[in-house]
């Protein structure tokens, strides 16, 4: 991020192995997403300490090389952690403001239409989601990480937020992951299975790190987060 090297966006033919640079700028550029519904479509983000990126999410037209800015970040909001949503046309991601501890889960077509955004009622570091009705999240590490620069509180387990038509209801814990969050094999990254009924994630509960599944079920059974813990 200080050093601001040469980046570059490309896309190679895996027949012919030629390369074709879409974009190209002396940033930090990261996490490359491929729309899964668009081939014309990907994302990449300008990587670097969340509180002094200006604008995390850009979208790239891979045909018209076309560059944009998503989300587009205003005041004091920061946006990390983008994903597609399985529709290939919405980006999920995390948002929070610079100054407090507060959590937002938001998405927002390509264009920058249809821009839902919402605050949690716990932290989490990671998140994903299929549609937008029901997001899981990591819960962080069972101790705030010292270099993080607002202390969080935080829980040891993967959690659900159901949307209930005008936010994110009452947490849900579906498992206790127990993760160190000691490096990034360690970082839970939770996902759900493409037919929305298992969450997958990482932990080093062990003291080694796995992979595990777990089923979901019926949503409201499941225990909500007391907040007061």
């Amino acid at each position: 991020f200080d050093r601001q090297p040469l980046s570059q966006v490309v896309r190679v033919d895996v027949e012919t192995g030629d390369l074709e640079i879409l974009h190209e700028d002396r940033r930090y550029i990261s996490h490359i997403n491929a729309s899964p519904a668009r081939p014309e479509l990907l994302t990449f983000c300008h990587e670097g300490p969340w509180e002094l990126v200006d604008q995390r999410i850009w979208c790239v037209n891979a045909d018209t090389r076309d560059v944009w800015p998503v989300r587009p970040q205003e005041c004091e909001f920061s946006v990390v952690a983008e994903h597609w949503l399985v529709d290939g046309e919405r980006i999920g991601f995390r948002s929070h403001r610079r100054s407090t501890n507060d959590t937002r889960f938001g998405h927002i077509r390509f264009d920058n239409t249809d821009h839902v955004e919402a605050s949690l009622g716990a932290y989490s570091r990671h998140f994903h989601t299929h549609d937008g009705q029901l997001v899981v999240g990591d819960g962080s590490p069972i101790f705030p990480l010292p270099a993080m620069i607002n202390t969080c509180k935080t829980w040891p387990y993967i959690l659900l937020y159901p949307w209930d038509g005008d936010g994110y209801g009452t947490p849900r814990i579906l498992v206790e992951h127990g993760s160190s969050f000691n490096g990034d094999h360690a970082h839970c990254h939770p996902r759900f299975t493409p037919d929305g009924k298992h969450v997958m994630y990482t932990s080093d509960t062990s003291g080694y790190g796995n992979i595990y599944l777990v089923e979901i079920g019926d949503v409201e059974a499941l225990p909500a987060l007391k907040m007061e813990d």
